[in-house]
């Protein structure tokens, strides 16, 4: 493939993670790209993980040493509408533009400045109706957001998707303002503290390597909290309403005790109905504390994960996230406050046979109570766009992840799966009865919905990539449909994306 030098944009996905997990596995070391990145982030290295599809003609045309354009075209298809709350074959066409600049300050300095930035165009079509508001149900695969319906029989819909990033990279960090989707945790499923499940969102980002073993990460960003300010209707006439201010502030420590271990530990806080609190500018100082001092109102939570790597052998990892901690009440075994938490682990082992496929068999657990991510203010949900900004579950659910996977050939990766996911349920009258200090079932009389299937993606040529997704759904008992019944869904379907650049 041909790739220009330092060109390499990384797009969050099944691949990438088997790319890195394998190179970590194989050298025996803890990569901070397993547990804090971006869904599209840049790279200076190893062309073979390259999202960008280019061309000869589109070297000349779109490229030089300063910018460089990246077009393409993004086609999606499915058989029975995938993982969308919808039925019938959809396609969805999507023209897609990619630029980067990379500037050095000065020239021959050690600084340099990052531009990028990504917009895509889509027109999805389908063979039934769409609905109102178009959701991945039960599904880690990343939201839409804003949609708009372009025909009278709701099979045509609009939207759109923009991201970017402005950074400025010293020796040891950066800082950044970003539009994109933090990733934070080692999981593989999903992540439990931040994830690839809601809409993008704008963050400003400071990332500084203290010492060789400790890096610190910093992030403060707008969220859409879906509330509309009707206090101004005067000003807008009616129609337009602007959104009531959401936002979202977290930091952590990374420790890397040995090469082949790294120890997480941070907070988070998600606020809202006023404007950017000062105190959460703060990057180091404890978020627990200062939201004590704001009136203990917000929304807080605090996390650590780890990694351990064992050279040739495989990884182990963990995540915990704790969304309410009342200290003095920790022992006290009938106060359901006294620690409302979730948990992930998981096992990528190499396999000893078909070495050239560089096998991996995977195994992942997350457990999540009823009373996480949720918050007695609608306004301070762990959400954005009304989508959960960790795990793909939300509150009260459980799910296990196995995958068997290689890459029978170089740019090929092919994966085998099973998925069970149990959810229960949670409403305004459960948030209520936690806050009352009530004991809330866990998985009482769930949702059951089991996945088996195959996937892989294929680096064709560098102009043509190919990924695909055929699988089974059994669910059982869905909730929140409409009605009052709890309908049962089998099927197989499938989905196949074709990337064509220049």
């Amino acid at each position: 493939m041909h790739f220009l030098p330092g060109q390499n944009l990384i797009n969050e996905s099944g691949y990438y993670s088997f790319l890195t997990d394998s190179k970590a596995i194989e050298e025996g070391t803890a990569d901070k790209h397993l547990s804090i990145r971006k869904s599209f982030f840049w790279m200076g290295y190893s062309s073979q993980l390259n999202d960008l599809q280019s061309t000869f003609l589109g070297d000349r045309i779109f490229r030089n040493s300063k910018l460089k354009i990246y077009p393409s075209l993004v086609t999606y298809s499915t058989v029975d509408g995938g993982h969308l709350n919808s039925t019938g074959g959809t396609v969805d066409l999507a023209p897609t533009m990619t630029l980067m600049a990379n500037y050095k300050l000065p020239p021959m300095g050690k600084y340099s400045i990052l531009v990028w930035s990504r917009f895509e165009k889509h027109s999805l079509l389908g063979s039934n109706a769409f609905p109102d508001t178009l959701k991945y149900l039960l599904s880690a695969q990343k939201e839409i957001g804003y949609q708009k319906n372009q025909n009278d029989d709701s099979t045509w819909v609009e939207y759109d998707v923009g991201e970017g990033g402005l950074s400025l990279m010293y020796p040891k960090g950066s800082f950044s303002l970003i539009k994109s989707n933090p990733i934070w945790g080692p999981g593989y499923s999903g992540q439990i503290v931040f994830s690839n499940k809601s809409p993008s969102f704008t963050y400003f980002q400071f990332q500084h390597q203290l010492t060789k073993k400790w890096l610190f990460t910093y992030i403060h960003g707008s969220l859409n909290s879906t509330f509309r300010d009707t206090l101004q209707s005067d000003l807008y006439e009616g129609r337009g309403f602007p959104l009531i201010n959401k936002f979202v502030a977290a930091h952590r420590f990374d420790y890397f005790p040995r090469k082949n271990i790294r120890l997480g530990l941070g907070e988070s806080v998600v606020y809202g109905n006023r404007g950017m609190e000062p105190a959460y500018l703060l990057p180091m100082v404890l978020f627990w504390s200062l939201q004590h001092d704001l009136g203990d109102s917000d929304n807080l939570q605090m996390f650590f994960d780890f990694d351990i790597i064992r050279k040739d052998k495989g990884r182990f990892y963990g995540s915990f996230f704790i969304d309410e901690w009342d200290f003095m009440s920790t022992f006290k075994k009938n106060d359901e406050r006294r620690l409302w938490w979730a948990y992930q682990f998981g096992i990528t082992r190499e396999l000893p046979f078909f070495q050239k496929w560089k096998p991996l068999v995977r195994t992942e657990l997350t457990r999540i109570s009823p009373y996480v991510y949720v918050h007695k203010s609608k306004m301070n949900t762990f959400e954005n766009y009304g989508h959960s900004l960790g795990y793909f579950t939300g509150s009260n659910s459980e799910n296990i992840f196995i995958g068997l996977e290689g890459s029978p050939k170089e740019g090929l990766w092919v994966q085998m799966y099973y998925q069970k996911t149990v959810r229960g349920k949670v409403d305004s009258a459960t948030v209520e009865m936690q806050y009352n200090h009530e004991t809330l079932p866990y998985l009482d009389d769930p949702e059951k919905l089991t996945l088996t299937g195959i996937k892989g993606k294929w680096y064709l040529t560098s102009y043509l990539h190919l990924a695909f997704d055929i699988f089974r759904k059994d669910w059982e008992r869905q909730l929140y449909q409409p009605g009052d019944e709890r309908p049962e869904m089998e099927k197989w379907d499938g989905s196949l994306q074709l990337i064509i650049g220049l």
